[in-house]
C-alpha cells in the first residue's frame, strides 16, 4: 500500500442537498474519524495528492480542516469536490490557508429552478459564494485553488451543459469543467 501515491477519501457521507441521481442518500450518514483519517495518510508512505470526495459534502465534517492541515504537515497536495454551499467568510480562509489545489464544485443545473429542482439547494448562494471565494484568493494574490466545476451529465441535463459552461465563465472561473 505505501507506493500509491494519489487517494481519494470521502470525509462524510452526510450531505445537505437532496440530488435527484445521489446514491449516498441511501447510504448510512457518517463522517469517517479523524483517528482513522491519520491511520489512512499514515499507511501510504509515498502519497503525495489527495482528493478530498465523495457521496457527502467534505466541508459539512466537523474535522475537515483537521484533516487538510495534517495533509499539509505530511506535504499531500489536496483538491475537493463541493457542492459549493458552505463558503462563508470562514470556510473560504480555511481553504485559502490550507494549500488547496483545486476546488471543483458539483453542479448539473445552470438555472435558478433547474438548480433547485434537481438538488435542492439554491443556485445564487452557490455562485455568491463561488464570486467570494474567487475575489479573496485574488484580493491574496495566490493561484491557487483553481476554482471549477464537475458537471454529471444526465439524459434531462445533457442538452444543458452549454449553460453550465457559460456560468462557468461568466463567473471567470480558472480550473475547468470536467
Amino acid at each position: 500500500m505505501s507506493k500509491c501515491s494519489h487517494i481519494q477519501i470521502e470525509p462524510t457521507t452526510r450531505c445537505n442537498f437532496t440530488c435527484k441521481f445521489c446514491c449516498g442518500r441511501y447510504m448510512k450518514q457518517s463522517d469517517m474519524s479523524f483517528e482513522d483519517y491519520k491511520l489512512i495518510i499514515d499507511s501510504f508512505t509515498e502519497l503525495e495528492f489527495l482528493h478530498l470526495q465523495g457521496e457527502g459534502e467534505p466541508l459539512l465534517h466537523k474535522n475537515i480542516f483537521d484533516m487538510m492541515e495534517y495533509a499539509n504537515k505530511k506535504g499531500v497536495r489536496l483538491s475537493i469536490i463541493t457542492n459549493g454551499s458552505m463558503f462563508t467568510p470562514e470556510t473560504i480562509d480555511n481553504i485559502l490557508k490550507y494549500n488547496i489545489e483545486s476546488l471543483s464544485v458539483s453542479i448539473e443545473w445552470a438555472d435558478h429552478n433547474g438548480f433547485r429542482d434537481f438538488r435542492g439547494g439554491d443556485l445564487s448562494k452557490i455562485t455568491n459564494g463561488i464570486k467570494n471565494l474567487l475575489n479573496e484568493r485574488n484580493y491574496r494574490r495566490l493561484k491557487k485553488p483553481v476554482i471549477g466545476f464537475t458537471a454529471t451529465i444526465l439524459k434531462d441535463t445533457r442538452k444543458l451543459f452549454h449553460k453550465i459552461v457559460d456560468l462557468y465563465l461568466s463567473l471567470g472561473m480558472d480550473g475547468g469543467v470536467a
